[in-house]
């Protein structure tokens, strides 16, 4: 059976390369003022940051397809913003406000929007490993030619939630 190919963008026109660099320093500028406003008390709940990873989020976005997902342990602000999200309405999450992407009641954490392929940031280490699997498993059982890419960080790896995902796929 042959593989089917993907174009995986490679060759990046300079405009492409500026777009990524961009979006690069739009997701750092964010996770500075959440910082900023964090350390001050004016947002309660818990800040997980991903300042020095702006570069995956931004790269592998533009490497999705239409009928490809992602989803995030609790850095995954970088990659909300990368899928689209806007940042308005995630930092109004932030703050609590009623116009957050999930009328604020539930911070970072909550960052979610499956219409732009974006399953959200989940903060128990490993918790969005099976979830994970199983949109990929939707996407291979529909047909869909999709994947699914799950971020996670190295205090994942010794869940055992994390082995027995990777048993089940």
């Amino acid at each position: 059976m042959q593989e089917e190919s993907r174009d995986i963008n490679r060759d990046w026109s300079p405009e492409e390369k500026i777009d990524i660099y961009r979006q690069m320093v739009r997701i750092r500028v964010f996770e500075q003022y959440t910082l900023k406003y964090f350390t001050a008390g004016k947002m309660g709940g818990w800040l997980f940051m991903g300042i020095g990873q702006e570069m995956i989020a931004a790269v592998v976005r533009s490497l999705m397809g239409p009928d490809d997902h992602s989803i995030s342990g609790p850095r995954g602000m970088g990659h909300a913003l990368a899928a689209g999200m806007e940042m308005k309405a995630c930092m109004a999450e932030l703050f609590g406000r009623t116009d957050g992407c999930s009328k604020g009641k539930g911070g970072a954490l909550s960052f979610f929007d499956p219409a732009k392929g974006f399953w959200g940031c989940h903060g128990v280490a490993a918790a969005h490993v099976p979830l994970a699997a199983g949109l990929a498993y939707a996407l291979k059982y529909r047909g869909v030619p999709g994947v699914v890419f799950c971020f996670l960080g190295e205090g994942s790896v010794d869940q055992g939630v994390f082995h027995v995902t990777m048993n089940l796929a």
